[in-house]
């Protein structure tokens, strides 16, 4: 048994780099950008689909065709609309040529609508009660509930200062509501 290092390096010549938001709103038209990458001394024509599926419509050609300059980039560009509340996959398949590149990326949709939170705070001490009002107009898949139980006022704020450690940017208000517990 032994231990070796050293350095590999890894080169396409032909790659595509979707550009996907992190997330859309239900019900949004937006533009889904595709980097093409040629690193090739030769003029290529590439072609990309983007794979349909169910939770968005594609307003455009499923398959583009773009030429590439060498050793350049271009784009290509599909408009489509959020149609489903979730997180979703979005593959994009490149070929030029003798090289072929995919790549899935995911989305998250969050629905059409108002977020509604509820927080309450007691004690464990003695028996409590909390009703949880959850709207008929809520959609199915979006109603969750958490219960957070801490051991004293200050595992909150030990919560909420990892948060602050993980964020130190943005104006006081944004900086400072890192400590609020959840």
């Amino acid at each position: 048994i032994g231990v070796g290092y050293g350095s590999i390096l890894v080169f396409k010549e032909f790659f595509i780099e979707p550009d996907v938001p992190l997330w859309v709103t239900q019900d949004d038209e937006i533009t889904l950008r595709v980097a093409v990458f040629n690193y090739v001394e030769e003029e290529l024509t590439a072609t990309l689909i983007l794979q349909r599926d169910d939770w968005f419509k594609l307003m455009d050609n499923a398959s583009k065709t773009t030429i590439l300059n060498p050793n350049s980039v271009s784009k290509v560009e599909w408009k489509i609309k959020a149609l489903k509340p979730g997180l979703h996959p979005v593959t994009v398949f490149g070929t030029a040529n003798e090289s072929f590149d995919a790549v899935r990326k995911q989305v998250r949709v969050v629905p059409n609508g108002l977020l509604v939170e509820q927080t309450f705070n007691g004690e464990t001490s003695k028996p409590e009660k909390y009703w949880v009002t959850i709207y008929p107009e809520a959609l199915s898949d979006s109603t969750v509930a958490v219960v957070k139980i801490s051991p004293g006022l200050v595992a909150p704020l030990i919560t909420g200062l990892d948060a602050l450690l993980g964020y130190p940017f943005g104006c006081v208000e944004q900086t400072s509501s890192k400590l609020i517990p959840d």
